[in-house]
């Protein structure tokens, strides 16, 4: 059984859009996956009304003349870029993140695939606002890549070397671990498993010095037994820094094709957890997919 039945590729035509294709493809191909492509139209507040918050403000419908365009538009570049792989294909109508989380409850899809616009400074500035609302609203995994992870120099749709990140309690970083082992396995990769520790900060009536070798012999010993208790055959590595630029660093290091993240159900108010997940896929130097874990 695929570990991924149903993948859900939002479409706006942009460039990095189809940057993304390659790996929508080899992810669907390889998982034997259903593909459904949406495309969500935005609607637009009606000419005779203004406001300063558009969701106060009443919406035009999308005329009938556009959405014969769009699904035009839709058909075109599923042929154009999927053409050997079926697709449903999938018009609709507001605002982008809650059309994508409409769609994955809809279709159950456990697999959305999301090409994000961030870039230089902007990139460490936001993540996409698109991409930031769906991994905090939708309940399947979810695939973010950005530009810099498209170029000719880096992009590597076949996974060869996969880092999968863990933090938080034991159970949860079991249920990553393992599926960051199915999915070395299915793309026959090497992988690593890794933990940041953070050093606290810094005070001048505290030496973090003396504990920092016994949290990273600890961390190091439970990243083994979890290794040995899953089977999994995986590298480990624990670093000591931030967590973003720890992470960054292994995946440097280890020439990570892909970086394999848990994020959990505690996301209705903002907690470390949460804004460390964002950073750490902002600063990842290759396609993160962060899963979901009870």
């Amino acid at each position: 059984m695929p570990i991924y039945e149903r993948i859900l590729f939002p479409v706006d035509y942009s460039a990095n859009c189809i940057a993304t294709v390659p790996y929508v493809k080899e992810m669907v191909k390889t998982m034997g996956a259903e593909l459904i492509l949406l495309h969500v139209v935005p609607l637009y507040p009606l000419p005779e009304v203004s406001g300063d918050f558009l969701g106060s403000v009443p919406l035009m419908p999308v005329p009938e003349d556009q959405r014969t365009q769009e699904h035009a538009a839709l058909a075109e570049f599923a042929n154009l870029h999927f053409g050997e792989i079926p697709a449903a294909r999938v018009l609709l109508d507001g605002e982008a993140a809650l059309g994508i989380a409409k769609a994955e409850k809809h279709f159950r899809a456990d697999l959305i695939m999301l090409s994000t616009h961030g870039a230089g400074v902007v990139r460490r500035l936001l993540l996409g606002s698109v991409a930031a609302k769906v991994m905090h609203d939708v309940e399947c995994a979810v695939w973010t890549g950005v530009p810099e992870h498209f170029s000719a120099e880096r992009a590597k749709t076949h996974y060869r070397t996969i880092v999968c990140a863990l933090g938080g309690d034991r159970e949860h970083q079991e249920q990553v671990a393992r599926r960051a082992g199915q999915l070395a396995k299915i793309f026959d990769a090497r992988l690593v498993l890794t933990h940041v520790v953070e050093p606290p900060q810094v005070t001048w009536d505290f030496d973090f010095t003396p504990y920092r070798e016994k949290l990273m012999s600890e961390a190091e010993e439970a990243l083994l037994e979890l290794d040995k208790k899953l089977a999994l055959g995986a590298g480990v590595r624990v670093e000591c820094d931030l967590v973003p630029r720890g992470v960054q660093s292994v995946c440097l290091d280890e020439a990570a094709d892909l970086l394999v993240m848990g994020r959990g159900h505690a996301r209705h108010t903002i907690g470390r957890l949460w804004s460390q997940l964002y950073e750490t896929i902002r600063e990842a130097p290759c396609p993160v997919l962060s899963t979901r874990f009870e």
